[in-house]
């Protein structure tokens, strides 16, 4: 193999092969951090309302103090329940713009592959002419 035709391979195995697999690392890693961030912010605003919850049950001193915390525990709950709820949000939203992506990612993916195919039929093509022009003319005259 030449050195050009070397080079040649090894710039379709790196578009045809490493850059693709350069982007949907590249986008996975992206996706889980986000991912892991987003789940990780929930986790710390349920547990710092359940800590408050439980220090001022564990604070209480008064006889009217448990319908005031009572209260607390229903206005507690229904954070908690709105924070669930915007994790939930964010977690869709997050899937939706990675299966878009990747699916960007994948057809371009998908032409590239096509193109490469394309051209490498017609760059066949041309060295069997070639190859056939060249055992064409090394016969010697008269033979077919």
């Amino acid at each position: 193999m030449s050195k050009k035709t070397m080079e040649k391979v090894v710039g379709e195995i790196e578009s045809a092969i490493v850059e693709p697999m350069r982007a949907y690392g590249s986008l996975t890693t992206e996706y889980f951090a986000r991912l892991l961030d987003s789940q990780f912010d929930a986790a710390r605003t349920v547990t710092k309302i359940s800590l408050g919850q439980s220090r001022r049950w564990a604070g209480m001193k008064d006889p009217i103090s448990p319908l005031t915390l009572c209260e607390d525990q229903q206005r507690a709950i229904q954070a908690i329940s709105e924070c669930l709820q915007d994790d939930a949000e964010t977690l869709v939203d997050l899937n939706q713009e990675y299966l878009g992506k990747f699916y960007k990612l994948n057809e371009e993916s998908m032409q590239n592959g096509q193109k490469l195919a394309r051209d490498n039929t017609q760059l066949i093509t041309e060295n069997l002419k070639d190859s056939q022009h060249f055992f064409d003319d090394t016969l010697p005259a008269g033979e077919p």
